[in-house]
């Protein structure tokens, strides 16, 4: 190279920003126009050959990174010249394997770090981002880079090469780069270079080098911590469309090298040093599960995982100061085994290994990621009522509200992301949804969310708190966030869109559905009236029909709500009731868009809703508004255990109630098939399948009728089934007969035709077991109840103020102790729902509720304390008017002249009286 001769080394003097050069003038400093005219003389010159790379480089390395990444330099031709240019030339013969001369290996090194601390001097500032990406995305450039990535994936060639630490640089550029401007990731020639990198990460190299590592190691070589470090956190800083892809394709192909890389190294984690516990979390950090099939090692990968946590040396090494490789370790484990819950089977695995103390211990550590971590992976193993009682609920809402607000100023989007997804992870939990609304924290989420255009995880979080009643007077009161979110239902991005269209509809799409729902169904009810009845009889819907008229192609005979965790189940129920000639709707294809109303369109045209119940469906937002919908639409509803030992709370234990489930985990799927098709018919009028449809039902009631007889149970030969226990065997002996709509018992009196017989005896035997575990299951709950001696209710005016402390103090005052079990969780809003329920249909609710008492507490709940309960909560609500009763007959007096002259029946004088009373 030639060497400096028209600009002499004081050139640069002038030029100097740091204070501790030796020709620094503190009289006079450049300005960056100053720069720009130095910039313009050395790309001359450099055209004169009379300057050389090799000098500036050097030169620049004085002075600071903030005026080499002034955002009138970065798009400078110098810079185009200097590196693009230079190391596309030094690449092309590096990887042509001509040796570089040991100038040439220099430069290939100050080129390097120089464009590494151009990216790094960026600060995340998307103008300069841009700016250097308008040199640095050139495919001639970035494809010199990928053929010699390739040829270490193909050959291992460059690996024993001193400039493969000049290419380790250049990579780390790159992976700053793409991670500070993600819109660049789907690049064409940075796709190539992806796949590149994933290429040596699928290699023998990869593993081979990783295998000959000792725990003692101090020091990765140059070649370890390429294949090791820098392809990783390359592959970790993609954030693009083939993330999921590629990341399933290498866990596929290398699951079974990273067990045998487990197996040789964890019988020795205690004596770990920094560099190995570093590799080993590059390598865990690669490990993203996606419910996949693991090729059978799903049990190791838990064990291994789990020696990690118990690990004694990795604990101590946690520290509430700075981050380290144990703490980021100890994080991806946590990580992967909450991700591995999301499948049913491998949930059952890993609360097998009976984790609880392990993982408990981390929600006590002085470092908020790991402790938040931890917090999820036990919601996710842990039934609601255990995790409430291990966790410090307040704390944790604090912590993570608390990095919200931190982060929210702060330019790492990094970091916003981390907390963000800490964040919607935790709020799957129903009480620290409570909790952060009790904490007043609302207010930051919404802001998270209106700070940045087209980001899914603050709408997904307030999605899933949109559910809650104090929530929704609080979004609904901010103008500026509803005209965010309506404009996010636009978005290019799908799940975006998805979120945005689930919060309006808690907050006003779902209330104006139901309000056109009503309207069909009255206009449907006046016209069927006004109607001849024989013509009714021919061509209208049932009497008991509140679609309205629908098109027969547009009705179900039901439609399966269920969480995509269970799609393999659900198919297979799905494909047997199509093929029994049932009308089915499901979401197959996991369909976005305007899904919210499309199902609530299905549910309104189908007879029967099956929910899959599961912890999965518990915690989707998506989940929980079809369930509730129907619910509050009053469909006939069949719940179906999805996941093992699953017991339903929380808001889907209250709907699914005192119904009977269909249990797909307990014994063969043709016995549970069975009892759904039993519960389907017992629930029709009943509904028949289309096959059987040319047998008229009464026929068929009438045949069930003359065929069956309801003996009581011997109570006595059910050993768990003690004197002390009549009125909790007698609940469940009416849900068994519910389904059955016979005893599950042999009768000992009347007669039965003879092809029921062989039936009943197969079934008696099962049921018979059935109920014995359920009595076992159901005397192991129960809910003790500290009721307080303080009466701070008294003092507030409305009933949907109180607090869940108010709730009790109100039932411990008139002594109401009975119905604390019942109401122990529940705030002034749900105990005036309840209130509702109670009134509106008293002897259903009455049902529904002694039936949760007697599993709580072995015993039936008194119905004069029922009856207490609804007459002294009467005395501190609001006398007002049946707001729905005179909204109903006001649409019904504005339907009504449109039809009449079909309706003379129609006494106009006592709809009036009807009116009035009601407006009264």
């Amino acid at each position: 190279m030639d060497k400096l001769t028209a600009f002499p080394k004081q050139y640069f003097d002038r030029f100097r920003f740091n204070q501790q050069a030796p020709y620094f003038d503190r009289v006079k400093t450049a300005t960056n126009n100053d720069l720009v005219s130095l910039f313009d003389d050395l790309v001359q010159a450099l055209q004169l050959n009379t300057t050389s790379i090799h000098q500036i480089c050097q030169e620049f390395s004085d002075i600071p990174d903030e005026k080499l990444t002034d955002v009138l330099l970065l798009d400078h031709e110098l810079y185009v010249l200097l590196l693009p240019n230079t190391l596309c030339k030094l690449l092309e013969k590096w990887c042509s394997k001509t040796p570089l001369t040991d100038d040439e290996s220099d430069l290939f090194g100050e080129t390097s770090q120089l464009l590494l601390r151009l990216v790094q001097g960026s600060n995340d500032e998307p103008d300069k981002i841009d700016k250097i990406g308008t040199w640095l995305l050139n495919e001639t450039f970035i494809g010199a880079i990928c053929s010699c990535v390739q040829q270490i994936a193909k050959t291992g060639t460059h690996l024993s090469d001193h400039n493969l630490e000049h290419l380790n640089t250049l990579l780390e550029a790159l992976t700053s780069f793409q991670a500070r401007r993600k819109l660049i990731t789907d690049n064409s020639a940075m796709l190539l270079l992806l796949e590149s990198v994933v290429a040596c990460l699928e290699s023998s190299y990869y593993t081979d080098t990783f295998l000959v590592l000792r725990p003692e190691t101090t020091m990765l070589t140059t070649s370890e911590v390429f294949l090791l470090i820098t392809c990783t956190n390359y592959l970790k800083s993609y954030d693009g469309h083939r993330k999921t892809e590629l990341s399933e394709k290498l866990l596929q192909i290398m699951i079974e090298s990273y067990i045998k890389i487990y197996d040789n190294f964890i019988p020795s984690i205690e004596q770990w040093k920094h560099s190995l516990t570093r590799s080993i979390y590059c390598m865990t950090h690669l490990i993203s599960y996606h419910d996949k099939n693991l090729n059978g090692y799903e049990e190791k990968l838990v064990d291994n995982l789990t020696q990690i946590l118990n690990s004694t040396n990795l604990f101590r090494n946690i520290s509430s100061i700075g981050i380290n490789s144990e703490i980021l370790l100890i994080e991806a484990a946590l990580r992967i085994l909450s991700e591995l819950t999301l499948n049913l089977a491998t949930l059952a695995m890993v609360r097998e290994k009976q984790l609880n103390d392990t993982i408990t211990k981390f929600t006590k550590v002085e470092n908020d990621d790991i402790t938040l971590k931890a917090c999820q992976l036990l919601g996710s193993i842990m039934s609601d009522d255990e995790f409430k009682q291990t966790v410090d609920l307040v704390k944790v809402t604090e912590v993570v509200i608390n990095n919200l607000k931190d982060v929210l100023n702060s330019p790492s989007a990094e970091n916003r992301e981390k907390v963000l997804s800490n964040l919607k992870n935790l709020v799957e939990n129903d009480d620290i949804k409570n909790e952060i609304i009790s904490q007043n924290a609302l207010g930051s989420i919404i802001k998270s969310s209106t700070d940045k255009a087209d980001d899914a995880t603050p709408l997904q979080i307030l999605y899933s708190i949109a559910f809650n009643a104090n929530a929704v007077d609080q979004f609904k009161n901010d103008k500026n966030f509803l005209e965010h979110v309506r404009e996010q239902e636009k978005s290019d991005k799908v799940d975006v869109q998805v979120a945005a269209k689930g919060i309006m509809w808690k907050l006003v799409d779902e209330a104006k559905f139901i309000t056109e729902q009503e309207e069909k169904e009255t206009a449907h009810l006046v016209q069927s009236q006004g109607s001849n009845t024989s013509e009714v009889n021919k061509s209208s819907p049932k009497s008991d029909d509140k679609r309205g008229s629908i098109d027969e192609h547009e009705k179900y005979d039901m439609m399966i709500s269920y969480s995509w965790n269970e799609k393999e189940l659900i198919y297979k129920i799905y494909d047997r009731l199509v093929k029994d000639g049932y009308r089915i709707w499901l979401d197959r294809d996991n369909m976005y868009g305007s899904i919210i109303l499309r199902m609530a369109e299905a549910i309104e045209n189908s007879d029967f809703i099956l929910i899959s119940m599961s912890s999965a469906y518990k915690k989707s937002p998506n989940c929980q508004a079809e369930a509730e919908y129907a619910y509050n639409r009053k469909r006939c509803i069949i719940p179906l255990i999805s996941e093992e030992n699953y017991r339903a709370n929380g808001w889907l234990g209250f709907i699914a109630g005192s119904k009977m489930y269909v249990d797909f985990q307990q014994g063969d799927f043709d016995g549970a098939y069975d009892l759904l098709i039993k519960e389907i018919k017992r629930n029709q009028g009943k509904s028949v399948p289309p096959k059987e449809r040319s047998k008229p039902p009464v026929e068929e009631t009438k045949e069930k009728k003359e065929n069956l007889t309801i003996p009581h149970p011997d109570i006595q030969a059910i050993p768990q089934l003690s004197a002390n226990h009549d009125a909790f065997a007698e609940v469940i002996y009416e849900e068994q007969v519910a389904v059955l709509g016979k005893s599950p018992f042999p009768s000992a009196v009347g007669e039965r035709a003879p092809a029921r017989v062989a039936e009943d005896q197969e079934h008696a035997g099962a049921l018979k077991r059935n109920m014995e575990e359920m009595m076992i299951h159901r005397q192991s709950l129960w809910i003790d109840v500290d009721l307080p001696q303080s009466r701070n209710y008294v003092d507030i005016e409305e009933v949907r103020n109180w607090s869940e402390e108010n709730v009790l103090e109100f039932l411990n005052d008139f002594k109401l102790g009975e119905m604390a079990s019942l109401c122990h969780s529940m705030d002034g809003c749900g105990l005036i729902e309840l209130y509702s329920a109670c009134v509106s249909s008293s002897e259903s609710m009455y049902k529904m509720l002694n039936t949760q008492f007697v599993e709580i507490n072995r015993r039936t709940l008194p119905i004069a304390a029922y009856f207490k309960f609804i007459g002294k909560l009467k005395q501190y609500l609001r006398k007002k008017p049946n707001e729905k009763t005179c909204i109903m007959v006001g649409k019904l007096l504005k339907i009504i002249p449109k039809y009449n002259h079909s309706v003379p029946f129609v006494d106009k004088l006592e709809l009036k009286q009807y009116r009035d009373i009601n407006l009264q």
